[in-house]
């Protein structure tokens, strides 16, 4: 038996314009490696014409962006915010200490002869009843609690129940007397009543906290450090170097203010708008998914949302186009052989994950780039600060001799199918 055939209208046109949006797309790309200035953002292809062969000639126009540089960049000698000063103290050690024994804890089983203490684990059987009617209030039949917990988390009687535990035995059991509170999104046979809770402790784990002592030094150190004080040693290099990377983090950000104003420069007027546009989107496909409350005035939170994104974009563009001019004029490179041992070793102590999985993939890639970014923005940052030498001539190069001299910011029309890009005119369009 044959299939019926399938009459799709206009599948040649179909097919025509599939083959010329590839070809401009490639022909673009290779367009663009010709061009006398860098360029900024993707290209974006003016309307394409109507194709009725295969061998038919085409002309089409591609619009890019020129990548804005500051002629004369000032960004020493300015006069910037004064930076924190790095202080770790003996306080500071003794909570990274804290934390590493409370990282080490475990839970064990405990009978009926061990009184539950604050942050011990009670696993409880729960009944509900207003009078003598029980109550069914599904997720409430059995309930692991935290004996002593003062976070707020459902059930409504969680944080009562909670304190009512320390002194308490495996097996024991009690009632709790409680007021259900009424809307949000409690139960509605149980909210705005009286209710009494009947709780019997099925199971109980007692918190076990080690002691920090050279043993256990030596053994989460893998033999490396054989005393308390050695490692308190360790924690507050730890301790500087996570400071001085927030510090510097925060610092640079004011830096990069001063840095702007002293260097103004025209925005690429296309990308600001398209990101501006992406994001509202990404906010506006938020709120039609229910993830984010819907305004009353859509229009006005629309504009008032656009013209914030807008001052946010306009920011970012303005720091990445200004960090990637200094790090061509001071030769800074990331070093991606220690970011992409940085990378792996996060993404081991997240469960690595299969290498072939395209999610594995993307976040490893999201991993990189955002550690290559810090370790960039790190460099610069030092460099204008004074901290770190300035390059010697070997290490810049030639770079301030190659290449054309950047026009001014302008768009760009492209020709695909001409030999040759003519001069760059004086208004910065160019047609190639």
């Amino acid at each position: 038996k044959v299939s019926r055939v399938k009459q799709i209208p206009a599948f040649r046109e179909q097919i025509l314009m599939h083959a010329l949006e590839g070809f401009v797309q490639k022909a673009a790309e290779e367009g663009l490696k010709e061009l006398p200035f860098e360029t900024i953002g993707r290209p974006e292809v003016e309307d394409l014409p109507e194709l009725t062969s295969f061998h038919q000639e085409v002309t089409v126009e591609v619009l890019v962006e020129e990548k804005p540089k500051v002629a004369d960049l000032q960004y020493k000698d300015l006069e910037f915010p004064p930076a924190p000063e790095l202080e770790v103290s003996n306080e500071d050690v003794d909570t990274a200490l804290d934390e590493e024994l409370e990282r080490l804890t475990r839970y064990e089983n405990s009978d009926e002869t061990v009184e539950l203490k604050n942050g011990d684990l009670a696993l409880l059987h729960i009944s509900i009843f207003e009078g003598e009617d029980k109550l069914e209030v599904p997720g409430t039949e059995t309930l692991a609690v935290v004996v002593g917990s003062t976070d707020d988390r459902p059930p409504a009687f969680f944080k009562p129940l909670a304190a009512c535990l320390p002194g308490t035995k495996k097996g024991d059991e009690g009632t709790l007397d409680f007021d259900w509170p009424e809307g949000g999104k409690e139960p509605e046979n149980v909210a705005g009543k009286s209710v009494r809770i009947q709780w019997n402790i099925h199971m109980a784990r007692s918190k076990v906290r080690p002691e920090m002592t050279d043993e256990l030094v030596s053994e989460i150190t893998q033999g490396k450090e054989t005393s308390v004080l050695a490692y308190r040693g360790v924690l507050r290099e730890r301790l500087q170097e996570s400071k001085r990377s927030k510090i510097e983090g925060d610092h640079l950000e004011k830096v990069i203010d001063v840095v702007i104003e002293a260097n103004p420069f025209p925005m690429p007027t296309r990308l600001l708008e398209r990101s501006v546009g992406d994001r509202w989107d990404g906010m506006k496909k938020r709120i039609d998914e229910g993830q984010m409350p819907a305004p009353d005035d859509m229009a006005a939170f629309e504009a008032e949302q656009r013209e914030t994104l807008r001052t946010e974009v306009i920011r970012e563009l303005q720091k990445t186009l200004l960090i990637a001019q200094i790090m061509e004029a001071e030769a800074i490179e990331p070093d991606m052989d220690t970011i992409g041992e940085q990378a792996q070793a996060l993404m081991g102590s997240m469960g690595g994950g299969d290498p072939k999985d395209p999610q594995t993939q993307n976040l490893f890639y999201s991993v990189l780039t955002h550690l290559t970014n810090k370790d960039i923005e790190s460099k610069v940052y030092r460099r204008i600060m004074g901290i770190d030498p300035a390059p010697t001539p070997e290490e810049v190069g030639e770079k301030g001799d190659s290449g054309p001299e950047t026009p001014p910011t302008g768009e760009t029309e492209t020709k695909a199918g001409t030999d040759s890009g003519p001069e760059t005119p004086p208004t910065g369009e160019t047609e190639t």
